[in-house]
């Protein structure tokens, strides 16, 4: 990947997770205003680590950065400051796939028109994938991703699923989650996941169905049925290819 020289655009708003909250504890109107004012933190400490090279522990402070700019309702040009400051350290880390995932949430932004810019000849230079394996993703929202994970057993495939539902104070409370895993045999880029084939109740009527794009750079998934996710979490929608083979 050819080496290009970034610069961090820093947001006005920054803020962080309270460390010591309870989850049974009640959240005021005051405390969010307060955490919706503190805003410099991890924008100063996404910056610092990405000086220093460590991308891991930037993209750590810069995705609560985005996290929390969606919360406190910034403007759209600090949401995505936050979006383009996550893909920078991605293309420092040579994943301009993820980086790509990051920038498609504004990509009518400036900052993220340039960026993608950047990524296409990355991009173009990564080898067509040969078979479904890899790791697709879809945005949940508060700096989170619903994931599907595909790895080639033998003639079939693993899948897992991991997906997420962020309520309005997920910030506080957490989000509800629904996990599945499994294997399917893919047929014309098509597969069914059924639950009573797959688990240790023959009576579950959860049922995926998986159709993956002809270039097999998407997945889309529907789901029927009772899987057993959390409350408003469901296998549903397109998801983007994140990993190069």
């Amino acid at each position: 990947m050819k080496t290009v020289g970034y610069k961090i655009v820093a947001t006005c708003l920054t803020l962080i997770f309270l460390a010591s909250f309870s989850v049974n504890a009640s959240v005021t109107e005051q405390q969010i205003q307060q955490d919706c004012k503190k805003t410099a933190r991890y924008s100063a400490d996404g910056n610092k680590a990405y000086k220093n090279k460590d991308y891991d522990k930037a993209r750590e402070h810069f995705t609560t950065q985005a996290a929390w700019s969606e919360f406190c309702q910034e403007t759209d040009d600090k949401t995505s400051t936050a979006y383009n400051n996550v893909a920078l350290t991605y293309i420092h880390q040579n994943s301009p796939l993820k980086a790509k995932a990051w920038l498609n949430l504004s990509p009518k932004s400036q900052k993220s028109q340039y960026n993608l810019a950047l990524i296409k000849e990355p991009l173009a230079t990564l080898p067509a994938p040969t078979d479904f394996s890899g790791e697709y993703w879809q945005y949940a929202g508060f700096g989170q991703w619903n994931t599907f994970t595909v790895t080639p057993k033998g003639p079939k495939y693993q899948i897992e699923f991991n997906g997420l539902y962020m309520p309005n104070m997920a910030l506080y409370y957490g989000p509800n989650i629904g996990e599945l895993s499994g294997l399917i045999t893919v047929h014309d880029n098509k597969a069914i996941y059924k639950g009573s084939e797959q688990s240790d109740d023959p009576q579950s009527t959860c049922q995926i169905s998986i159709d993956f794009s002809e270039n097999k750079n998407k997945v889309s998934l529907m789901t029927d049925g009772e899987c057993g996710f959390g409350f408003n979490v469901v296998a549903y929608g397109d998801f983007e290819r994140v990993t190069s083979q």
